[in-house]
């Protein structure tokens, strides 16, 4: 009796061990799917959102408001004096006095 009941005992086991293993498989799949899903939004959805959005406010000749820039040219050409002299302008409230320089701003 006692090998029966020796080998019930090691056949739950087994039984316990694969079911511990399933579950395992099951939530690690879980995870990955959650990873890897994407979010899909409707096209009308990203339209209203981007209608809802305020119009840029441009400080001067096609430069955005909260925007990054270069100022770039070659040697003593004036790079330094025109980025200080519109920093002091835009702290004075008057970058609009700049709209009639003729500046190329690269696209």
């Amino acid at each position: 009796m006692e090998f029966f009941s020796l080998i019930v005992a090691e056949i739950n086991l087994i039984a316990l061990i694969m079911l511990i293993n399933a579950i395992l498989k099951i939530l690690i799949m879980k995870i990955k799917n959650e990873v890897n899903k994407v979010k899909t939004r409707k096209l009308i959805d990203l339209i209203q959102r981007v209608e809802r959005e305020p119009e840029p406010k441009f400080l001067w000749n096609g430069i955005m408001e909260g925007s990054h820039g270069l100022i770039v040219g070659h040697p003593k050409t004036g790079k330094t004096t025109f980025a200080e002299n519109l920093a002091i302008l835009d702290r004075a409230g008057k970058v609009n006095h700049l709209q009639r320089m003729k500046v190329s701003i690269a696209k």
